[in-house]
Order: structure tokens, then C-alpha cells, then sequence
């Protein structure tokens, strides 16, 4: 009898935990050096938790800059680019998110690629991840922005391993997560508070 108080308990733990991965939208906020320039801004995702794909972004605020130069980016005037084996567009496995994180792996072998860009395949205004390097704009094993249209006008940093691009805004349990923790403590409080009084009940 003693046990399903205890069951209770640890299902509400597990669906309070659980239920940050399921609360829709994550809003991360960028903010990365690269050279003398950078990225800075949020990106929106559709609150999917491992590999993602071009469509898991539902939208994006980015602001490009190097030295005396910068421009912004969001959903209503550029895209975004992923590649694997040789085309745009699928998931790859060096783009993985977390409820806490976007994360790029710049030692990844399958060609991962993750790209901003005004507009595809311009070689205009972009920032992006790469671990090989892209004919038209990005250099392997790093980020690069250029926020201008000339291919040669960029900054870029190198990186090595499985790298944060990108952090939740708030990464703390929502309202009815917190509610439910609470329940489960309770019941688990309860149940110990029991147990205890039955093991000092005399015989």
C-alpha cells in the first residue's frame, strides 16, 4: 500500500521534468564572437529536443556585424540553410538541441551545415556553422559572418567539438511544471511522514 503514494510520486517528478521538451516553442538567444564581428539575437525553434531540421526554426532575429558593418536578419526577408551529403534543406547530426541549447558540432563527418542567409544560395548577409567548406560562402570547422554581399568582406572563428550556438532564454520550468513538482514532493512527504509513525507505533 505503502509503494503507490511513492509510484505517484516519482510519475509526477518524471512528467514535470519531462514536460519542458513538450511546452512548444523554445526562444534561444544568440550570442557569439566570431573574429573582430559577431552574432547576436534570438532564435525561435518549434521546441523539438535532439537533431533538427530546417523546419524546426519557426523564426529567427539576428543581427549581423564586422567592424563598420552590420544587418539584420529575420524570418520575413532571409532562410535557413542545413546541408547533408551535398544538398539544402534535411537534418544532419551536427544540429542538435536541448531544452537549454542549440548546439553545432564543428568535428562532425557527415557535412553538417547550418546556415542564415538573406535569401538562398546568394553568397548575401549570413552567418553560419559549417564542418566542410561551402563553395560560396562558409570556411570548415567554424562560424562565419558576413554581413555585407561581397564573399571576401567576413569574419571568422574557428571551433572545435560540440559547441553552443545558442541558450534558452528562460531555461526554468514553466508554471504547471512547477505545480507538479510540488504535488509529487507533497505526495512523497506524506508518504514518508507515514512510514515513519507506523515504524514507531508500538506492537
Amino acid at each position: 500500500m505503502t509503494m503507490r503514494p511513492l509510484k505517484i510520486a516519482a510519475m509526477s517528478l518524471a512528467l514535470a521534468c519531462s514536460s519542458q521538451a513538450l511546452a512548444g516553442p523554445i526562444v534561444y538567444t544568440v550570442n557569439q564572437s566570431i573574429g573582430a564581428g559577431g552574432v547576436t539575437g534570438t532564435i525561435t525553434t518549434d521546441g523539438t529536443i535532439g537533431n533538427l531540421d530546417v523546419t524546426n526554426f519557426v523564426a529567427w532575429n539576428l543581427l549581423l556585424s564586422i567592424p563598420g558593418q552590420s544587418f539584420a536578419l529575420d524570418q520575413t526577408n532571409s532562410v535557413v540553410l542545413s546541408y547533408q551529403s551535398g544538398f539544402y534543406g534535411p537534418a544532419n547530426n551536427d544540429v542538435t538541441a536541448t531544452a537549454q541549447n542549440i548546439l553545432f558540432n564543428f568535428d562532425g563527418t557527415d557535412g553538417g551545415y547550418l546556415g542564415f542567409q538573406q535569401g538562398p544560395y546568394s553568397g548575401n548577409h549570413y552567418w553560419c556553422n559549417a564542418t566542410i567548406t561551402q563553395g560560396f560562402d562558409c570556411k570548415a570547422g567554424g562560424q562565419t559572418v558576413a554581413p555585407i554581399s561581397v564573399f571576401s568582406a567576413y569574419e571568422f572563428q574557428a571551433f572545435r567539438g560540440n559547441v553552443v550556438i545558442a541558450t534558452a532564454a528562460g531555461s526554468v520550468p514553466e508554471p504547471a511544471s512547477w505545480g507538479m513538482m510540488l504535488a509529487g514532493f507533497g505526495v512523497l512527504g506524506a508518504t514518508l511522514r507515514r512510514r515513519r509513525a507506523a515504524e514507531v507505533a508500538p506492537a
